[in-house]
């Protein structure tokens, strides 16, 4: 993807949020700690029964009974919690308009992508699909497309691995995940895969799609989510977001959990059953901040809308990809080096974030502890998921690549 490109994309993405601002600097700043308006605001909760064969996104859930449907994928609630004050998120587009795509690779064609198109009809006859294998399935994030290079490295990385089915996707809009999720339900009732095989990973706004791919596939195995996008999604209901719920085991990578109105694209709180706050989860080492001299003055709001936009790309780009940076980095792990996590604590915290002043100043990592204690940490990466420890937990890296530093 060309810098050019992408700069075009953070520039829509910055045009479609800025006129939030206001509504988001109130929503963190004078509701974001109080759970009642919260939930009169979010609407309420829904449990689908076990009789309940329909899709969770075809469930009459919009308090105002609006719904958009294709006859192709079914229909879509568009009513709150979808579409609210807080959350003016556009209606859902038609499949032929989104267009989406896979590229399935395995070990047998781990560099000749096989395109298979969703719409308007499926069409598997060139793909090798083996049910027995793992299967991956890889999503990407707003400025970024399937033949990502970073995509493609975490493929690689993922097959050199392990012997696994593995699909890219492009395309990144709420319509896709129901169309994933009903491609994953042909390779359960076609090829009897197992729900259970499947990993989902998604960047940012791929992390919600993988969200809805597993609410629609009860029993998905592992979800990775890669810095979760927060605009829209931070605090909502469960139904619009990333939820523990949503597979057996949801891990979550935190980069740049900061709040919105001041450039924070990453979720705050932890959603997984494992959540990795990287360095402390809010800003990274090695991505260094615009210098004063730089800045424009910010006065109010109005300032802050009109900040200029390869600023904007500057302080959210490098925080926000090192998540798959790292979780690359993590599956390619040799020798003795591990991202070790530990338990969120106060002591922990204030090392990690004084090492991370010393990186910056000295351009040396200061600390890391040589003790691996299983009892109060966690190794990031393929093993997370044997560990019996569950919560929150820290990861301190390098500045540059390598980013692992802790040897033992």
């Amino acid at each position: 993807m060309s810098e050019e490109n992408n700069e075009s994309d953070i520039q829509l993405l910055w045009n479609n949020y800025k006129k939030w601002l206001l509504v988001s600097f109130y929503k963190y700043v004078v509701i974001a700690y109080n759970p009642w308006v919260l939930t009169n605001l979010n609407g309420r909760t829904y449990t689908r029964t076990t009789n309940d064969k329909r899709s969770v996104q075809e469930i009459n859930y919009s308090t105002n009974g609006e719904f958009v449907c294709f006859p192709e994928v079914g229909c879509f609630a568009v009513g709150n919690p979808w579409k609210s004050n807080f959350r003016p998120i556009p209606k859902p587009f038609a499949p032929d308009k989104i267009d989406t795509t896979l590229f399935f690779f395995s070990r047998k064609n781990s560099k000749d992508k096989i395109d298979i198109k969703l719409y308007p009809k499926l069409n598997m006859n060139n793909v090798k699909y083996n049910p027995d294998k793992p299967t991956m399935i890889l999503a990407h994030g707003f400025a970024s497309s399937g033949d990502a290079s970073w995509m493609l490295d975490l493929k690689d990385v993922y097959l050199s691995k392990k012997d696994a089915n593995v699909f890219l996707v492009v395309g990144n809009i709420r319509v896709v995940g129901k169309q994933l999720g009903m491609f994953v339900s042909h390779l359960i009732e076609k090829y009897k895969a197992k729900p259970k095989k499947f990993h989902l990973i998604g960047h940012s706004l791929g992390a919600h799609i993988c969200a809805y791919l597993a609410k629609d596939v009860p029993g998905i195995g592992r979800l990775t989510a890669l810095d979760p996008a927060q605009p829209g999604f931070e605090g909502f209901d469960k139904l619009v977001r990333l939820d523990s719920s949503d597979a057996e085991f949801v891990e979550v990578v935190h980069t740049n959990a900061k709040p919105f109105p001041i450039l924070g694209f990453g979720m705050m709180a932890p959603y997984g059953h494992v959540d990795f706050y990287m360095n402390g989860g809010f800003e990274q080492p090695g991505c260094l901040p615009i210098p004063k001299k730089e800045l424009p003055p910010v006065k109010n709001l109005k300032d802050l809308a009109n900040f200029p936009v390869e600023l904007i790309s500057r302080t959210i780009t490098c925080p926000h990809s090192r998540a798959y940076q790292f979780i690359t980095e993590a599956y390619n792990q040799t020798g003795d080096c591990v991202f070790w996590g530990r338990k969120t604590t106060i002591k922990n915290m204030a090392k990690t974030v004084m090492n991370h002043v010393l990186q910056e100043v000295f351009g040396k990592v200061y600390y890391f502890s040589k003790n691996r204690n299983a009892n109060d940490g966690i190794p990031m990466g393929f093993e997370t998921i044997s560990s019996p420890l569950r919560g929150s937990f820290i990861v301190t890296t390098g500045r540059e690549t390598p980013f692992c530093k802790a040897y033992f």
